[in-house]
């Protein structure tokens, strides 16, 4: 899924070490960050609310981002844009590659990981193009093998100190976990495409703020090769997603803004010969009321609660309808310490028989302490709940991970993970536990 960050600041912020959006999407590992963004666009939908990051006013450094901060690469100055190449080796250990119920296999593998980014360096204005991959290589089970790339662009013209447009668009080729919330697995990943486009118009609060993002992602997938020679079609699940979302905000005080945010959505979908007579196509929205805030050394985020549904064309099914509410939230208790909480509801695609879309609930919690300067802890537990509309049943997702972070130099940083999943369900997606022990060599110039 493209993202847009807010404007960068006049002077221009170190560079840091960022994991690929195709990989993070795309993990044979079902860690938090992961599986969020695996389960999404593996079911067709990325999300149509804009992210919290996108707001300047609930960013804030975590710890370990901080540490690398402090002390990061610069990048290579070309003319008027800063260029930073950078390349990450990955060597993991996954229990069940294959999300089994039973007779679980696992087996090594090796990720490569290369990337460029290119920022501009100007006083006013700005553009930034950013250029990934990863390669996948297994121990064992080399059918499992995967390559995915993303470009995207972006682009920023200031129209007066508090107000400017944002255009852009990305490409990915990605490939679907084997712990997604799909019913049909393959003797190979199924690839997909997602090709995306977005505009934005934002005016900072002073006291009134306004941003309207406009959004189109098309979604593509490759056919299911089955183990018994057989293929499934899946052009079934070729869709387009058009959102429109208007988001107006009110700076209370300087550390508060409330807000008021809604999204109008519209998937449309290739085909309307379903396997199962559902037309998916439908509309939605979602209607949000909260306050943003950012305590300077103590706290950060946003709260909000509101409504969220999506009216299928199809006369098979009934609307989805939900409370919605969530939010994201740091507390500094000092310095060295992070806590991390974020709560977020969606309707999202299926491709369950007989049902359209799923509710899905998802929420984390973690904790980040700095032992030293440039070595830094961290842990976290989460949760994913997947409740299928019509008699699609649910799937809870559970996770715990504990981790370490060393910052060896400005160029380069060393990370090792330990991660415990299970997944339950009421549906017939198989239940599985996964362990996995990760570790990541990054480097940039």
């Amino acid at each position: 899924m493209l993202r847009f960050a807010p404007p960068p600041t006049q002077t221009r912020r170190r560079r840091r070490f960022r994991r690929p959006a195709a990989a993070a999407s795309a993990s044979g590992s079902w860690v938090w960050g992961r599986l969020a963004l695996g389960v999404v666009a593996a079911t067709g939908m990325a999300g149509t609310r804009p992210a919290v990051a996108d707001d300047p006013e609930s960013q804030v450094l975590s710890v370990l981002q901080r540490a690398i901060d402090a002390d990061a690469a610069s990048g290579m100055r070309v003319g008027s844009a800063i260029v930073t190449p950078s390349i990450e080796v990955d060597g993991t250990y996954d229990t069940n590659i294959f999300a089994s119920n039973h007779n679980a296999h696992g087996d090594w593998f090796t990720s490569i990981i290369p990337g460029v980014d290119i920022e501009s360096d100007l006083p006013r204005h700005a553009f930034s193009l950013r250029a990934q991959g990863e390669v996948r290589q297994f121990a064992t089970f080399d059918r499992e093998n995967t390559g995915d790339i993303s470009v995207e662009g972006t682009g920023r013209i200031d129209l007066a100190p508090n107000a400017y447009v944002l255009a852009g668009g990305g490409y990915q080729l990605l490939h679907e976990d084997r712990g997604a919330l799909v019913p049909v697995q393959g003797v190979s990943p199924t690839q997909f495409t997602v090709t995306s486009g977005k505009s934005s118009f934002v005016v900072e609060p002073a006291p009134l703020g306004l941003r309207l993002d406009l959004m189109v992602d098309s979604y593509g997938y490759n056919n299911v090769a089955l183990p018994n020679g057989g293929v499934v079609p899946e052009t079934a699940r070729d869709h387009v997603t058009y959102a429109l979302a208007p988001r107006m905000t009110y700076q209370i005080v300087s550390q508060y803004n409330a807000f008021i945010g809604a999204v109008v959505n519209r998937r449309e979908y290739n085909s309307t010969h379903e396997p199962d007579g559902v037309d998916r196509s439908s509309t939605g929205y979602q209607v949000d009321l909260g306050t943003s805030f950012k305590v300077p050394g103590f706290a950060a985020g946003e709260i909000y609660a509101g409504y969220l549904s999506q009216d299928y064309d199809s006369h098979l099914v009934s609307p989805l309808s939900a409370v919605d509410f969530g939010g994201k939230l740091e507390w500094r208790p000092d310095d060295d310490t992070s806590v991390r909480f974020e709560l977020r509801r969606s309707i999202e695609e299926s491709s369950i028989l007989g049902s359209p879309g799923y509710l899905q609930t998802a929420v984390r919690l973690g904790i980040e302490e700095a032992l030293q300067p440039r070595f830094i802890v961290h842990g976290s537990i989460g949760y994913i709940n997947a409740d299928f509309a019509g008699a699609g049943g649910s799937s809870d997702l559970y996770e715990a991970k504990v981790g370490a972070r060393y910052v060896i130099n400005t160029n380069l940083l060393a990370d090792l993970e330990y991660t415990y999943g299970l997944r339950a369900s009421t549906s017939n997606l198989p239940r599985f536990t996964r362990q996995i022990v990760e570790l990541r060599l990054r480097g940039q110039l």
